[in-house]
């Protein structure tokens, strides 16, 4: 996973997971984060949708699929969800 930590009022709002490079801001750090990050296995979309869709405020333009193990502009929130994606998804393996 390749993510971008942001300071306090630096980010416009974090985009975890997105699903396309359109997603991330308009900056070149992101879409060399979005080049050099692998899409994550189908196995974790259930999870990944479920946890953009409930109490983190995560954008997302469609639900489109395969999501990409990118995080920007994210807050040690973000950090930890997206590390519960595949830690806990790894132990029901």
């Amino acid at each position: 996973m390749n993510i971008h930590l942001a300071r306090g009022g630096e980010s416009a709002g974090p985009v975890l997971f997105p699903s396309s490079p359109e997603e991330l801001p308009d900056h070149r750090y992101a879409r060399l984060l979005w080049d050099i990050s692998s899409e994550m296995p189908e196995s974790y979309n259930d999870m990944i949708r479920s946890m953009k869709n409930g109490s983190h405020a995560l954008s997302e333009k469609g639900s489109s699929t395969p999501f990409r193990a990118v995080g920007w502009g994210s807050h040690i929130g973000g950090v930890a969800a997206m590390m519960n994606i595949g830690s806990i998804n790894s132990m029901m393996l």
